[in-house]
């Protein structure tokens, strides 16, 4: 009787995810569909003899990874470069610059020393906390003129903030964390989908 509860509740779980997450997806403000497509734009632009640099908060971190992943396997044994870069993130590994420089001059450091003219900056933040942390990189990319798309949520006024009318927002009004990376993942799909199809073409 027990198992039959637990599996019970697993699967109305499941399915209450997977209903919340349809809705998420399905609810995208069509300002939001506008800037994906600008973004798609933009990017296409950067590839293949340029790079897409991508950056997360930490919970958006490993989506960038996925990102950045799928975008090198469709483009790499064409271009035999690298097309995708993420920018580290993990205090750990960054423990050598974090306590001179500091995580938002250690992000600025790791993107400059990368960047060059024509590259795309992808942003991705879940909270303002973290976008504290993105003044450094967002100040480079306007001072070197580079495109710079962010996908934020709309409670993020810090970001939004720091962020100039010429750079492309995709902001979106999500339940909670979850459902926002759920939401991004989609997004991010779109991205490499239609990155694909514009390299094979």
């Amino acid at each position: 009787m027990m198992t039959d509860n637990i599996q019970q509740y697993i699967e109305n779980t499941i399915s209450s995810c997977l209903d919340n997450t349809i809705t998420a997806v399905s609810s995208i403000p069509q300002e939001a569909l506008d800037g994906v497509e600008t973004a798609t734009a933009i990017m296409s632009l950067s590839l293949p003899d340029n790079k897409v640099i991508c950056l997360g908060s930490p919970l958006c971190h490993p989506l960038c990874s996925l990102f950045t992943q799928v975008l090198n396997g469709n483009h790499m044994y064409l271009t035999q470069k690298i097309n995708a870069y993420t920018l580290n993130n993990d205090a750990q590994q960054m423990s050598h610059l974090y306590p001179n420089l500091g995580i938002d001059e250690s992000l600025k450091v790791q993107f400059e020393s990368i960047a060059r003219i024509n590259d795309t900056l992808l942003l991705i933040s879940d909270n303002p906390n973290d976008s504290l942390n993105f003044s450094g990189i967002i100040n480079s990319t306007h001072e070197y003129d580079i495109p710079l798309i962010a996908i934020y949520h709309h409670h993020d006024t810090v970001l939004k903030d720091m962020l100039s009318d010429n750079d492309i927002q995709i902001i979106l009004n999500t339940q909670n964390s979850a459902n926002f990376t759920e939401v991004v993942l989609a997004i991010l799909n779109i991205f490499n989908e239609f990155l694909n199809d514009v390299n094979r073409t």
